[in-house]
């Protein structure tokens, strides 16, 4: 991926519980992937869980905005 810009924008956090937390945001990318042009909006989430004083990322997906 050759990624040359990009900006995060329109987080929305929800706390489902003490442990989870559930990240969502627009992520706007000048890219491209293996010469294929992937540049525009995205919107993305991430869940993020707690254990102990750590956070780790359990899963992330993005798909392009229309």
């Amino acid at each position: 991926m050759t990624l040359r810009s990009y900006d995060l924008s329109d987080f929305t956090l929800r706390r489902p519980d003490g442990m989870t937390a559930i990240v969502t945001y627009k992520a706007t990318l000048d890219a491209d992937m293996n010469g294929q042009p992937m540049s525009g909006a995205h919107n993305a989430l991430t869940v993020w869980r707690r254990n102990g004083n750590a956070w780790s990322v359990q899963a992330h997906t993005d798909v392009k905005a229309k």
